[in-house]
């Protein structure tokens, strides 16, 4: 029973470092340290200073079900620990051999209890020093399948590194410290500031790349940092979410960050950072899953709100010319004194490179290079903007809904007959009440045919058939046929045929006016980059002038 029951806790080395290491922050320790061998296929300790455990319960510690984190079933709509002790040490010792040593503070003493498949061989006193020590070796030694299932020594100390990474977010006032064999993977200072604990996670060069995420309504909040565009992710694991203290996967956070940064990054490619959320316990069940690795919201739409808000609210308060691309600036001199991390990041950003602070007035339009590219001169080099990401962006951004629906329609002068295919006009139904709110005017025209009698204004100078016919058919390409997917498709239209066009200067120079007054003028409606930058530097040291 004890190895079936293993399965729900212990998928793994990972697995087995989060269940123990949880207790040890339950506990109350303020240094962890965990040492793996062989991935954790050969040993595991974990090593903390916490409270201990009285001598009385070490063997009530590993049975089933026995827990000191629970007093009642109320307790279990509020958790406030990160788990039961009673739901990992029984299984983790029923699939290994399980040595701990364990003292209270207030004892001269500690406990040794070892243990082999669940089997109790030995307890005793010994001395050691106040905490907790657990050795968990040999994992699934008396289940050949699942042993045999572990994956390379590589690939579980990976696994174990990315729990390891969250539980030090979540938990920036303990010092952890993850060692493989004498190699050490990660370490947190444990001084209680997430910027601390960020900058130990990903480096100085990369969190100087995050932007501050600061936001509150009533009793939910949402701090943490995300990325600027340029620094992204090749999957979604580089995206953390620590909700009332508990790291977990949050679908519900995660869409709404996708959601936010969907047009701002390449496809393919996802943001980075990291979100803690702070909700009423009673709006949240952690019992959703044996190992507490996900939540259930009681009202997904509100924390997706929050979330959006929060996130968007970060974006926007990014100084023009480093759209996203800051954290917070440096405080007046009146201020406390920055912290030893806030000085160092300050002095990355600082530097001159590619985020550094630009003032958009300094720029002058030189020229188009291939019908394809706008030539800049800047205050700190030569700048590319891709024309046809350039219109996709502007046109984008102004295809944004209006308080007023009809706000953003330019009617024709001459009404377009539309003559459709069925299955276009079948789209087109799906699709007419987000076309009217973007702006187009229509109505049926016998059989397939549509009378179009306005258009979107950011579109109207393209507008034709052919041209309909193409966002149709480019919006079948999007992911989602909602909203955002119309902008999508329809600004990637008319940018379509606005590439490859010879421009005059004010057309140069409307474009580049156009593009510095977006919001986010840095990627396209689809993520690619509208900006290339060749610096000073990079062209002396082309020119041998250093």
């Amino acid at each position: 029973m004890g190895k079936i029951a293993a399965g729900e806790v212990v998928e793994g080395p990972a697995s087995v470092v989060k269940e123990l290491v949880e207790n040890s922050i339950d506990a109350g320790a303020r240094r962890v340290q965990v040492t793996i061998v062989d991935g954790g296929r050969e040993s595991i300790t974990v090593m903390d200073d916490g409270c201990g455990i009285e001598p009385d319960d070490v063997l009530m510690a590993f049975q089933r079900h026995a827990t000191s984190k629970i007093r009642d079933a109320a307790d279990l709509q509020q958790v406030t620990t990160l788990g039961f002790r009673g739901e990992a040490l029984p299984v983790v010792a029923a699939v290994s051999r399980v040595t701990m040593l364990t003292r209270p503070s207030t004892t001269a003493a500690g406990t040794e209890i070892r243990l082999e498949g669940g089997r109790v061989l030995a307890t005793g006193r010994v001395g050691c020093a106040p905490g907790t020590v657990v050795t968990v070796a040999d994992l699934f030694f008396n289940v050949p399948p699942r042993r045999k299932s572990l994956r390379s020594s590589r690939a579980e100390a990976a696994r174990t590194a990315e729990v390891m990474s969250a539980l030090m977010l979540a938990r920036p006032d303990i010092a952890f410290r993850l060692r493989s064999a004498d190699r050490e993977l990660l370490a947190s200072p444990g001084t209680g500031r997430r910027l601390d604990a960020l900058v130990a996670l990903v480096g100085l060069g990369d969190a100087a790349r995050m932007l501050e995420v600061e936001w509150s309504r009533e009793e939910i909040s949402v701090v943490g940092f995300v990325g600027e565009p340029g620094l992204h992710g090749g999957t979604r694991s580089g995206l953390f979410t620590v909700v009332n203290g508990r790291p977990v996967r949050d679908r519900v956070v995660a869409a709404a960050v996708e959601d936010v940064y969907r047009t701002l990054l390449p496809a393919g490619r996802h943001p980075v950072g990291v979100l803690w959320l702070e909700l009423p316990r009673i709006c949240i069940d952690v019992n959703v899953h044996p190992a507490k690795l996900t939540v259930a919201h009681r009202d997904p739409q509100l924390v997706r709100q929050a979330v959006t808000a929060a996130v968007v609210d970060a974006l926007g308060r990014a100084p023009i010319a480093r759209r996203l691309w800051s954290i917070p600036a440096r405080p007046p001199e009146s201020q406390s004194p920055p912290t030893p991390v806030q000085q160092e990041i300050w002095q990355v950003r600082e530097q001159p490179a590619e985020t550094a602070p630009l003032n958009l007035a300094d720029f002058r339009v030189v020229g188009q290079v291939h019908r394809s590219y706008l030539v800049l001169e800047g205050p700190q080099g030569v700048y590319l903007v891709d024309q046809h990401a350039a219109h996709e962006r502007v046109t984008y951004e102004r295809l944004a809904p209006k308080s007023d629906p009809g706000a953003g329609t330019q009617l024709l002068l001459v009404p377009l007959v539309l003559e459709l295919k069925p299955k276009e006009r079948a789209r087109w139904e799906e699709l007419a009440v987000l076309l009217e709110q973007a702006g187009f005017v229509a109505e049926p025209f016998g059989g397939n045919a549509v009378l179009v009698r306005g258009v979107p204004a950011a579109v109207s100078d393209v507008a034709g058939e052919s041209w309909l016919r193409a966002a149709l058919e480019k919006l079948g390409e999007e992911e989602r046929a909602d909203d955002e997917g119309l902008r999508r498709a329809l600004a990637a239209c008319r940018a379509s045929v606005k590439a490859r066009t010879e421009l005059g200067r004010e057309e140069m120079e409307a474009l580049w006016r156009d593009l510095a007054a977006c919001r986010h003028p840095y990627a396209c409606a689809h993520g690619r980059p509208t900006l290339l930058k060749v610096g000073l530097d990079e062209l002396e040291r082309r020119f041998g002038r250093t």
